[in-house]
């Protein structure tokens, strides 16, 4: 019988542990293939390629039937050939950071910047928590376009933004363990501003951990390089 990876799950594979996001339920689930080459080999050939038929039981056996019918129980594997999903795994880490020093230094606050704040702030809080995660990787993922960092006139206005947005921040919400919310915020702010802005999601096996931070190019805009290298990407958008 084919299976294929569920269009709401993205998967990321670290030391042999299959890290899984669930947009549908925004649950994580951990597999442990280390002793397990074949499901681990399964798993990774269908994320790489969505639209590729699996036929589990006849590659695997009857060994793995208890991981394969969980995998199913979870939603992780459907038999229900998605064309939306998109490969995701194909993504470098930051080099460098974009800003350095405290991000919120004192420092004035153009009326237009609170602006594009709000606009940013209402639109992303509407759709996290009105329509959910799911709605808010999709919309990132129709509309990524924008500047890269090519010069220093494009990193160093990208720089003031971040600085911006920063200063602003506290008078609305505080970013303490809110990095997801945070980076959701910053993404659009930054694409209201023309960046290639990218929302990204990482994970971290043992002891599991997850992080949210925003990147264009090669910089990580709200984050040290330091704290991002701990994380394997497994959303992007």
């Amino acid at each position: 019988m084919p299976y294929f990876i569920d269009e709401n799950v993205y998967t990321s594979i670290v030391d042999g542990n299959v890290l899984i996001l669930d947009l549908k339920t925004n649950k994580y689930l951990a597999l442990d293939c280390r002793n397990k080459p074949d499901l681990l080999a399964a798993v990774d050939s269908a994320a790489r390629d969505p639209h590729r038929e699996l036929r589990l039981e006849d590659a695997l056996g009857n060994e793995l039937e208890k991981e394969i019918s969980d995998l199913i129980a979870h939603g992780v594997l459907t038999q229900r050939k998605s064309e939306r999903r998109r490969a995701h795994f194909e993504f470098d880490l930051p080099t460098g950071s974009l800003i350095s020093g405290p991000p919120a230094a004192p420092g004035w606050v153009p009326p237009r910047a609170l602006l594009w704040f709000f606009a940013a702030f209402i639109s992303m809080c509407f759709r996290l928590k009105v329509l959910g995660l799911r709605n808010v990787v999709e919309y990132f993922e129709a509309t990524r376009s924008g500047a890269e960092l090519n010069s220093q006139q494009e990193i160093s206005r990208a720089e003031w933004l971040v600085r911006t947005f920063c200063r602003i921040r506290p008078w609305v919400y505080t970013a303490h363990e809110k990095c997801l919310f945070d980076s959701i915020i910053l993404t659009r702010f930054l694409r209201l501003h023309g960046y290639a802005a990218r929302f990204v999601i990482g994970t971290h096996p043992l002891p599991f951990s997850a992080h949210a931070w925003v990147q264009i190019g090669d910089r990580v805009a709200d984050d040290t390089v330091e704290v991002i290298r701990a994380y394997r990407p497994i959303l992007t958008a």
